[in-house]
């Protein structure tokens, strides 16, 4: 089963990379890319606009609990 899941995986990957259906920031989970890269274009970024004495606004967001906050159970009548 695990031999499918992958498969189905990368045929699913290749035909939404093909339709351009992720922002070319999105990485971490995509082939060739890691979440490395966004570290490396925050920080290049971030020197860039330190060199310039410019602000960069950033937004950090953390969602690694939103879903348990949900409630599933659905509304009693």
């Amino acid at each position: 089963m695990r031999m499918f899941e992958r498969i189905w995986n990368y045929r699913v990957t290749d035909f939404l990379e093909s339709k351009k259906f992720f922002s070319p920031n999105q990485a971490g989970f995509r082939r060739h890319l890691s979440t490395y890269d966004n570290i490396y274009k925050l920080l290049r970024q971030g020197y860039f606009h330190l060199s310039r004495r410019k602000r960069l606004p950033i937004l950090f967001l953390d969602v690694v609990k939103a879903f348990d906050r949900v409630p599933h159970d659905p509304p009693s009548v």
